[in-house]
C-alpha cells in the first residue's frame, strides 16, 4: 500500500472528504471524474487534477473513455492515454455507424489504480 499526502489539495484535505477518498480507494480500482465528483462534491477540474497526481506518482494509469451519441451513458471505446482522441472518420463499435463530426463524441478520463493507496492530509 502506498501512502499519499494530499495536504496541498485543500478541497480533499478536509477530514470528511479524506475519509471519503479512502473509502473510494478501497472500493474502486478504476476512477473517473463522475465517481470522484459524485463521492466528494469536487468539480470535474479538481477530480482531473487529483487523478493526474496519481498518474504522476506512478500509482494510476490513465485511459480515455469515449462516448457516442448513440448512448451517452455507455462507454463505447477505451483508448490509451498515448493514442489520444479517435481520428475521424471513426466507426463506433457500439452502433457501427461512421462518426464524422467531433460533436457526436464526448470523453472522460479513467484512471486504473496500480496499487492500493491511502491518503493522508
Amino acid at each position: 500500500m502506498k501512502t499519499i499526502s494530499i495536504k496541498h489539495f485543500k478541497f480533499f484535505a478536509k477530514q470528511e472528504r479524506l475519509e471519503t477518498l479512502n473509502r473510494v480507494a478501497v472500493l474502486h480500482n478504476i476512477w473517473d471524474t463522475k465517481l470522484l465528483t459524485g463521492a466528494t462534491g469536487c468539480t470535474r477540474e479538481q477530480a482531473l487534477e487529483f487523478m493526474m497526481l496519481l498518474f504522476h506518482l506512478g500509482v494510476a494509469v490513465p485511459t480515455l473513455a469515449v462516448y457516442h451519441i448513440c448512448d451517452y451513458d455507455a462507454i463505447v471505446a477505451f483508448r490509451s492515454f498515448g493514442e489520444g482522441f479517435p481520428k475521424l472518420p471513426w466507426v463506433c463499435p457500439e452502433c457501427e455507424e461512421y462518426v464524422t463530426d467531433e460533436d457526436e463524441l464526448t470523453y472522460d478520463f479513467r484512471f486504473s489504480l496500480m496499487t492500493q493507496v491511502e491518503f493522508t492530509s
